[in-house]
């Protein structure tokens, strides 16, 4: 049997209570070795800003496989991120849909965050030209930043 599987069934196993205290054991644990969120960009430089936002999404939230920056097309002072998340609860059918995380983070000019969150198998679609980004999106010079 696959150790995945084997320790879902262990897991099944316990109660709720030991449950959850496993489950957040495992999580402090796993934190731990994390490397440290990356270092604020010290400017306004739109692909740094956007590398950073990346990384540190990625940091704080383990589910996310890949974030796909898309510069082209974007107006100088937006960035637009795709963030493939294994455990989106966002249904495969579902159009994609931006986000704005409307940024302040003290830095000289001001700028706009939108994140658009997909699960793997609408990327594959997106990828395929069978599902639509947000208007005025393209892939064309994407950048990806992934894990490792």
């Amino acid at each position: 049997m696959p150790v995945n599987e084997r320790l879902v069934e262990e897991l099944a196993q316990l109660d709720d209570a030991d449950f959850v205290a496993v489950i957040e054991r495992v999580r402090r644990e796993r934190t731990t070795r994390r490397p440290p969120a990356p270092e604020r960009p010290k400017t306004a430089d739109r692909d740094a800003l956007a590398r950073w936002y990346a990384t540190r999404h990625m940091s704080v939230d383990p589910t996310i496989r890949e974030v796909i920056y898309l510069p082209e097309r974007a107006p100088a002072d937006e960035i637009r991120l795709i963030e493939i998340n294994a455990l989106s609860a966002v249904p495969d059918s579902a159009p994609v849909e931006a986000l704005d995380f409307g940024a302040d983070i003290d830095l000289p000019g001001e700028h706009r965050l939108f994140v658009a969150d997909v699960t793997p198998a609408q990327w594959d679609r997106i990828r395929a030209g069978s599902l639509a980004l947000p208007d005025g999106w393209g892939l064309a010079g994407n950048r990806a930043f992934g894990r490792r």
